[in-house]
C-alpha cells in the first residue's frame, strides 16, 4: 500500500502531464530560438529530391522494359516452332566468347556465377531451341588433362537468343567439382546430342582453378 500510494504521488496522471506540458514548452521554445530556413534553400532541397526521384523512375521504367523484353525473348524461343539445326564449325568459329569473374579457388561443389559475352559474326541465328539446343556450359581437366568430372553440370540457355551479327551478355552458372585438387576449366558452348566447342580457342573461356 505505501508503494501504492508513493507512485501515485510521483508517477501519477498529474506529474507525467506536468512533465508532458514541460518538455512541450522545451521544445516550443527551442524553435522560436532557432533562426527561420531560407525558402530559397528549401526550394532547392525539394528540388533535388524531386529530380532524384524522377532519376530513379526513369531507371524502373529502364528495368521494366528490360524485362518486358526478355519475357518476350523467352516466350519467343519456348514457343517457336523453328528448330535449332546443328551449328556447323565454320559458324561456330565466327562466335567468340569472353568470360569475366572465373575464380581462382572455390570450395568442393561450390556453386559461382561467371559473367559471359559472346559475338556472333555469323550469319547463323544461336539459341536454346529443340531439337538440338545450344547451351553455354563447363567442363573440368585434371591436371594431367583428362576429364576430371563425368557430369558436366548446369546448363545455361541462351536467353534472349544470339542473333546473326549480333551480341549478347548471359549470367552462367557453374559448380566446382567434389573433390579438391586442382583443375582447369573450359567455358564454352554445347549443343546437347551433337558435340561441345571447347576444342576452338576463340569459343572457349580457360580458367586453372583451385578446388579446397
Amino acid at each position: 500500500m505505501a508503494v501504492a500510494a508513493r507512485a501515485r504521488i510521483e508517477v501519477g496522471l498529474e506529474g507525467a502531464l506536468d512533465e508532458l506540458l514541460a518538455l512541450y514548452a522545451q521544445v516550443l521554445a527551442e524553435w522560436r530560438a532557432r533562426p527561420r530556413p531560407d525558402p530559397r534553400l528549401e526550394q532547392q532541397a525539394t528540388a533535388r529530391a524531386f529530380a532524384q526521384l524522377d532519376t530513379l523512375a526513369l531507371r524502373l521504367h529502364a528495368q521494366s522494359e528490360r524485362i518486358d523484353s526478355l519475357s518476350r525473348e523467352l516466350r519467343r524461343v519456348l514457343l517457336t516452332d523453328e528448330p535449332m539445326p546443328p551449328l556447323d564449325e565454320a559458324a561456330a568459329r565466327l562466335v567468340a566468347l569472353e568470360a569475366q569473374g572465373l575464380p581462382e579457388r572455390l570450395a568442393p561443389d561450390e556453386s559461382f556465377t561467371v559473367d559471359v559475352r559472346l559475338k556472333n559474326a555469323s550469319d547463323r541465328l544461336i539459341c536454346s531451341a529443340p531439337p538440338q539446343p545450344v547451351h553455354i556450359a563447363g567442363r573440368w581437366w585434371d591436371a594431367q588433362g583428362a576429364r576430371a568430372v563425368a557430369d558436366a553440370g548446369p546448363r545455361t540457355r541462351l536467353l534472349p537468343p544470339l542473333e546473326p551479327r549480333g551480341e549478347g551478355r548471359y549470367f552462367v552458372t557453374l559448380r566446382a567439382p567434389a573433390e579438391a585438387g586442382a583443375y582447369r576449366l573450359h567455358l564454352t558452348l554445347v549443343q546437347e546430342s551433337l558435340r561441345w566447342f571447347d576444342d576452338l580457342p576463340g569459343l572457349t573461356a580457360d580458367a586453372l582453378i583451385v578446388v579446397g
